[in-house]
């Protein structure tokens, strides 16, 4: 892994313009993974309580991104979240929470809606 400031990354590692890294905890990229244009993944929160963010308080938890994992255009990523091996994660989606290995999710909140495997139209066409 490569490592700059607080983002590590893998070896073959696929960032589009725009992408946004709050990265006051660590953020962890797999190799082989594609980011869309316009992506956030943040690392820092506030509390909800407006006495604790008058003192400045915030939080910071660590992103964990898998290897082989496509995060597609305009995704926000929050605090502490870890998406597994393989997922796809839909354009415009917000991801609050852990996104298992080998799925997809969208929407916000992002929810998986089905396997990433057994999909014939992922083939090109004439192979």
């Amino acid at each position: 892994m490569t490592e700059t400031e607080k983002m590590l990354a893998g070896k073959i590692y696929d960032p589009n313009f725009n992408l946004t890294c709050v990265d006051d905890a660590d953020i962890h990229v797999g190799s082989h993974t594609m980011i869309g244009p316009n992506v956030t993944i943040c690392t820092a929160a506030h509390p909800l309580s407006p006495a604790l963010r008058a003192k400045g308080l915030q939080y910071n938890r660590p992103v964990r991104i898998g290897e082989n994992v496509w995060i597609g255009a305009c995704v926000t990523i929050l605090p502490g979240v870890t998406i597994g091996d393989g997922s796809v994660i839909g354009a415009g989606s917000l991801v609050l929470r852990d996104v298992p290995p080998g799925v997809v999710a969208v929407g916000s909140p992002a929810r998986v809606i089905r396997s990433v495997e057994g999909r014939a139209h992922d083939e090109p066409d004439g192979e």
